[in-house]
Order: C-alpha cells, then sequence, then structure tokens
C-alpha cells in the first residue's frame, strides 16, 4: 500500500503521496559497466506534495471509491462564435514539490529535487491548456547529469 493524502476545501486542494521500494540481488555498476559486488537488498524512495488554487472559483471533486479526481467543469466555459469569445474557463495555479531517492548501499544513482508552478486553464470540461515551470536538481556528485535543470513546458490535453 502507498501511503497518500488529498484534501479538498473550496478551491485549494492538496494532494501528496510517499513511494518506497526494496529491490533484491541489485548490483552496483562500475566505471566502463563493469559489475560490483552484490548489493543484497537495497531500498528507494520518492514523494510529491501539491497544492492548487482555482483563481475562478471552482474546485476539484475527488471519488473516493476510484482513488482519483473528476474532471474540472468550468463556471463559464470558454467558446468562440461569429460573434467572438465568451466565458472565461477554469483558471488554476499548482504548486509542486518532488523528490526521489536512488542511493542505497553501493548504488549511488543520485537524489533529485523538483519544484513546479504550474497554470491550468480548463476552457471546458474536456479541453484545458497546461504551462509548467520546472527548476530540478540532481545530486550526483562525480557525473555528467549533477546539477540543475530548468524546465518550461506546455501541453494540451482533450478527452471524451
Amino acid at each position: 500500500m502507498i501511503p497518500e493524502f488529498v484534501a479538498v476545501a473550496g478551491p485549494w486542494s492538496f494532494q501528496s503521496e510517499y513511494y518506497a521500494s526494496w529491490v533484491g540481488h541489485t548490483r552496483a555498476v562500475g566505471p566502463n559497466n563493469t559489475r560490483l559486488a552484490d548489493q543484497g537488498t537495497t531500498y528507494f524512495q520518492s514523494a510529491y506534495g501539491e497544492v492548487h488554487y482555482f483563481l475562478t472559483g471552482e474546485h476539484r471533486e475527488y471519488n473516493r471509491d476510484s482513488g482519483a479526481f473528476t474532471r474540472v467543469t468550468p463556471r463559464s466555459n470558454f467558446a468562440w462564435n461569429r460573434c467572438g469569445f465568451t466565458g472565461t474557463g477554469a483558471w488554476q495555479v499548482a504548486l509542486r514539490y518532488s523528490y526521489l531517492d536512488l542511493n542505497s548501499k553501493g548504488i549511488r544513482g543520485g537524489e533529485v529535487h523538483a519544484m513546479t508552478l504550474g497554470l491550468n486553464w480548463f476552457l471546458n470540461p474536456n479541453m484545458k491548456l497546461q504551462s509548467n515551470y520546472s527548476l530540478t536538481h540532481r545530486n550526483a556528485s562525480g557525473t555528467a547529469g549533477d546539477g540543475y535543470i530548468n524546465i518550461f513546458g506546455v501541453r494540451t490535453a482533450i478527452d471524451f
């Protein structure tokens, strides 16, 4: 079982989750992909926490049976016609922190910390535009993948 926490209070919502994994008979890899001694059972973990707020007053509904949020229904759908644009859709800001630890015994996969700031626009119950900026830091000393990563992403989601 993976512990998860969800709370909704009007336009605010909060969600977090923790995940851990024990992996048996793991082996570390050295320079030039040489196999090192068996590390036995190793332990890896990750977690995230995120908070959302609807600027336009909507709220997220959570279905306890399925363990997931249902679709967002804007108070005023965004649409266009011959007369121009109508409605605003639902606007939401979000903040998320994520953590991943891939270090255990002789395995040195590093640690990752990520902060993400998002702006979501739900045009109607079936379409949303998402934009995210993420600042990620990977702490894996001595590797080419060590350091900061800046990411900006935009995506469109359409579902029926």
